[in-house]
């Protein structure tokens, strides 16, 4: 059951992904000026990054307390493997199977990781 400390938490999460989301839409709809495939292939590489994002959020923050302290260890560690693998099934899979732009790819990747850790910047003291 989640507690006011988890959905905190995942309401911060969720506010840093759609800090993710924008960066990347942004990026996406200029490029589109430019280069259909160019801006396909950097929302797929910031989807590469956002959805490992959600899963993760969703999976860590189910548990919270002092109580469940060794469980919330666990699901951390255990979401963020998921998420690891997930990144790279994803790379995989867009590069095997989609007629992307490598380079936009990565590119969508690094501005959507980006945009979290500058947004950990804007929520680091807040009061969420």
């Amino acid at each position: 059951m989640a507690n006011q400390m988890t959905t905190k938490g995942q309401q911060l999460a969720f506010k840093m992904i759609l800090i993710q989301v924008t960066a990347v839409a942004l990026v996406a709809i200029i490029a589109l000026i430019y280069d259909l495939v160019a801006s396909y292939s950097l929302i797929i590489g910031g989807l590469i990054c956002v959805i490992p994002a959600i899963l993760f959020a969703l999976m860590a923050f189910k548990e919270g307390g002092a109580q469940k302290a060794k469980a919330v260890v666990r699901m951390f560690y255990a979401a963020e493997a998921i998420k690891f693998i997930l990144t790279i099934g994803l790379f995989i899979l867009s590069f095997k199977l989609m007629s992307v732009n490598p380079a936009m790819v990565m590119a969508g990747y690094v501005i959507a990781l980006t945009a979290n850790w500058i947004s950990i910047r804007f929520f680091k003291n807040a009061n969420y």
